[in-house]
This record gives structure tokens, C-alpha cells and sequence, in this order.
């Protein structure tokens, strides 16, 4: 027998222990969201649970610490306050609820809205950049977020639903290129690089694909996630952030103007 073969049922553990890993590694970078991680596995969410529980995670203690990302730079939101604002210049705001602690803002402008439903103990935000669901615990987290403004890393850690981080095309050319460049096969990997290869490196899956059908050519694994990190903050979590703050001025803005003589 062929030492090299391998059965099927190998190839199917393999894969099932390589995808158990990356979820694990992806809860503990912040994202608690099961429904959003079974998707991205093309699994059910009994499955993302059952890995969760085999890495020792509870996957009902959305309140576990989090892995620390890289720290956000200051060019990074600014960039992501320019977005928005590009998005939201001239938005206007209707106040749907608002009674002791529990209120319902929808902001719009143009075809970009989004809605903040705040609750003692938590806020949600949704619109046409995701959803997020966010709980510290205060009883009135418009004033946590006063206190703390937009920090990425903070909020980071009260993620209910939605993710903080995804996957980073930038960061595994990075990679990929350092790796190939060490072992003297940079020429071949720029063929996995190029843009013409008909794998589109926007997304983790297809990064995936690329690198092991030219596994042959390269002699290079995708790593595992505890080896290095290919994710980095999220461009629609980052506008998300400015997004409640303005949300948040505004209606104190209002409610300013509603109380002066």
C-alpha cells in the first residue's frame, strides 16, 4: 500500500479537526456569533456548538475574555470616521421609542441607515453595514459609551452577535509572501497572488482553495490559527463604532435643544 494514500474517511476527519480548530481560534478572537460561524463552515449550528465543546468552550458564556487583536492604529479610525461620514453626511435621526432606558433611534441619509435599539444591559445596531449586538451590563449603555467613545477592542469584548475581526486578504499576501520568499519559490507563489489566477483572495475560503491546489507547486499549508493570526479588524464593526457615537450625539444634541428656553 501506498504510505502517501489517503482514505477518505482520513481526508473527512481532517477536515472536520482543521474546521473544529478554526472555530475555537475564532471565538476566542471575539466572534460569538454561532449562526455566523455555521455559515461560514457550511455547517449546522449543533456542529459549531459540539467543536466549540470538544476545545473546551462553553458556548453559551458569550462573556469569556478575548484573545487581544492588534491594536488598532489612529490612521486605521480615522479612515473608518472618513467612511462614515462619506456614508452619513446630513443623516437625520427619528426617535421610535424612548422610555426609561429602553429606546429605538433609526438614523438615515440617502440609501444608508441603521437603527439603535438600546435595553438595560446592552444596545443593538443594524443596518446596511450588519448587525452587532453589544452587552456590558450597564443600565444605560449610551452613558458606557460616553465614558469610553469609540474603542474598537473594548467593545470588542461585549460582542453578543457579530464579529469585531474577519478575514484579512492583505494580511495573507503578507504571509504568503514572506513564507514562499524563505523558501526560495516567491516566483511560483506570485501565481497563487496574481489577480488573474481565478481565485478571488478577498475571501478566507477560496484563499484556502488557491493555496492547496498549489500545494505541489509550493510546499505550503495554510497554518493553522494558532500559528498566525490572518484576521484583522473589521471595516463594517469600525464604521459600526462611529456610527453609535454620532447616534448618540445626535440625540443628545436633541434632547439638548428640546430642554433649552
Amino acid at each position: 500500500m501506498n504510505d502517501r494514500t489517503t482514505s477518505p474517511l482520513t481526508a473527512r476527519r481532517a477536515v472536520a479537526e482543521q474546521r473544529a480548530r478554526d472555530i475555537a481560534a475564532a471565538w476566542q478572537r471575539g466572534d460569538r456569533d454561532i449562526r455566523a460561524l455555521a455559515t461560514r463552515h457550511s455547517v449546522g449550528r449543533d456542529t459549531v456548538q459540539a467543536d466549540l465543546r470538544a476545545a473546551g468552550i462553553d458556548p453559551t458564556d458569550r462573556t469569556a475574555p478575548v484573545d487581544e487583536p492588534r491594536m488598532i492604529t489612529t490612521a486605521e479610525l480615522d479612515r473608518a470616521q472618513q467612511a462614515f461620514a462619506r456614508d452619513s453626511a446630513g443623516f437625520t435621526m427619528d426617535v421610535r421609542m424612548d422610555n426609561a432606558g429602553y429606546r429605538h433611534l433609526h438614523f438615515e441619509q440617502g440609501t444608508a441607515w441603521w437603527d439603535l435599539h438600546a435595553f438595560p444591559g446592552g444596545l443593538m445596531v443594524r443596518g446596511d453595514h450588519g448587525a452587532f449586538v453589544f452587552a456590558n451590563g450597564s443600565p444605560d449603555i449610551f452613558s458606557s459609551f460616553r465614558f469610553s467613545g469609540v474603542d474598537p477592542a473594548y467593545w470588542a469584548q461585549t460582542l453578543d452577535a457579530g464579529t469585531a475581526r474577519s478575514w484579512s486578504e492583505q494580511r495573507f499576501r503578507d504571509w504568503l509572501t514572506e513564507e514562499a520568499e524563505s523558501l526560495g519559490v516567491l516566483e511560483r507563489a506570485r501565481k497563487v497572488l496574481s489577480e488573474n489566477n481565478g481565485y478571488d483572495l478577498e475571501h478566507e475560503a477560496s484563499a484556502r482553495w488557491a493555496l492547496a491546489n498549489a500545494y505541489d507547486e509550493l510546499g505550503i499549508a495554510f497554518p493553522d490559527p494558532g500559528e498566525v493570526d490572518l484576521y484583522d479588524w473589521d471595516e463594517y464593526y469600525l464604521w459600526t463604532m462611529h456610527a453609535i457615537s454620532a447616534g448618540i450625539r445626535a440625540y443628545d444634541q436633541a434632547a439638548t435643544e428640546t430642554t433649552t428656553p
